[in-house]
């Protein structure tokens, strides 16, 4: 009977021994393939900060571009308004000197007109 028992225990510690095997054995899998998962995980997330890095420095060097070109266009624009004020200033004076001249010449016309009627009747009396 203490023979039946020491089988007994014998069989229950082998039992028991296996099955701590088999515990420890689905432990270390379990690990393995949790720290798999995490190595996958963090290379997805090195990936992920490498491809943000390269567009924020794509997206900042295009910014820098586009305020470059921002830059000389707004440079270019006030070349061309003042170019186009001193062109303006320069037909208000061409118009005013053209007005004058044809003042002038409607002035002289008048003088020469009245010249030549003078002369005119001055003759007619004559003859």
């Amino acid at each position: 009977m203490v023979q039946r028992y020491e089988e007994r225990i014998k069989i229950d510690k082998e039992e028991m021994a296996r099955e701590l095997k088999d515990r420890s054995q689905r432990l270390v899998e379990e690990k393995e393939a949790a720290e798999a998962k995490y190595q996958a995980k963090r290379k997805e997330l090195k990936d992920v900060e490498k491809r943000l890095i390269g567009l924020t420095s794509t997206g900042e060097t295009e910014r820098a571009v586009l305020q470059l070109k921002f830059a000389n266009l707004e440079q270019e624009r006030e070349k061309l308004i003042s170019n186009y004020e001193g062109e303006i200033q320069n037909l208000r004076d061409n118009n005013e000197q053209m007005t004058k001249s044809v003042e002038d010449g409607k002035v002289n016309s008048a003088y020469n007109y009245e010249q030549v009627r003078r002369e005119l009747d001055n003759s007619t009396m004559e003859l």
